[in-house]
């Protein structure tokens, strides 16, 4: 990859988060990818680093591919560049619809696509996950009524210090099921380890439900813009019926219900979660592309 964007890649940090979300939201994105809570609470995980060139965000992931950059630069000579200067092909990750539409019509012929179904996102609205609305919400609204109907129930916004609670119901939950720890291609507890004591400087929403004033379930999470929030994490006592239908419901009735759509991330080709997404109907997938470079110099 050209020499400057390599001096310039560094870990994420929390000062950058001005900056960044600035950069994302000009973009006009609606992907759970173009989040800086994303950026910064799975950059241990996943090896994110960024740069900051020519006014525009630079993301490279562990794997060395890119997302596009964003912000209000010139995206059209800064890739130019990143292409002409790599010495293997450029690698785009996390490419959407219109994103793959501009690079065809920008750099017609020079990028190979290929769909990513396991990194699409769900996209619901957020009314239909508060009312649990018609038949096919049947069984969801059977669930919270018998969870309403068997426990003496809270729901609560989280805090910087509830979310601290939140991450020690997540590590005694692992050390009663150490078999689980970064279960998974992700090893998802290192970014909550990561996200939740900086759930204030992050400026999450969260909720967390109770039962007899112990934790059952929290999520949290952060807008993408005006119009979408996306939920980084949901958790919840998988013993407890109703428990994960009534964590989604409350945080949609009470937290977020400022939005029209929360984007709820990807199932990453895990089957369980597949049909668990499926199962509360999503509006939209997200679709996502990978793009590969298919010639080394663009004139």
């Amino acid at each position: 990859m050209i020499d400057r964007i390599e001096r310039a890649l560094r870990d994420p940090e929390l000062s950058d988060k001005e900056w960044i979300r600035n950069a994302l939201m000009y973009s006009g994105r609606n992907g759970a990818d173009f989040c800086f809570g994303v950026i910064y609470m799975w950059s241990p995980v996943l090896g994110y680093r960024i740069a900051q060139v020519d006014g525009m965000l630079v993301v490279r992931g562990g794997t060395g591919s890119y997302s596009l950059p964003a912000g209000d630069g010139d995206c059209t000579e800064l890739l130019r560049e990143m292409m002409a200067d790599t010495a293997e092909p450029l690698k785009l990750h996390a490419v959407c619809e219109y994103q793959k539409q501009w690079l065809e019509e920008s750099f017609p012929g020079a990028f190979l696509f290929t769909e990513d179904r396991d990194q699409e996102d769900y996209i619901y609205s957020v009314r239909d996950l508060a009312d649990l609305p018609g038949k096919k919400y049947h069984g969801k609204r059977n669930h919270c009524s018998y969870f309403e109907k068997t426990y003496d129930w809270t729901y609560e916004e989280m805090t910087g210090e509830t979310a601290l609670e939140c991450l020690e119901y997540s590590r005694k939950w692992l050390r009663q099921n150490p078999d689980k720890r970064d279960a998974g291609p992700d090893g998802e507890f290192r970014a909550i380890e990561r996200a939740l004591p900086n759930f204030d400087a992050l400026d999450f929403r969260g909720g967390i439900l109770r039962i007899e004033g112990n934790i059952v379930g929290y999520t949290f999470g952060e807008p993408i813009n005006d119009r979408v929030f996306c939920i980084h994490v949901e958790k919840a006592d998988g013993s407890v019926r109703g428990a994960y239908p009534m964590i989604n419901r409350e945080f949609a009735r009470n937290t977020i219900s400022d939005f029209e759509l929360v984007n709820r991330e990807e199932d990453m080709g895990i089957e369980g979660l597949r049909r668990a997404k499926l199962s509360y109907h999503p509006v939209e997938l997200l679709v996502k592309y990978r793009a590969v470079q298919q010639q080394t110099t663009i004139i």
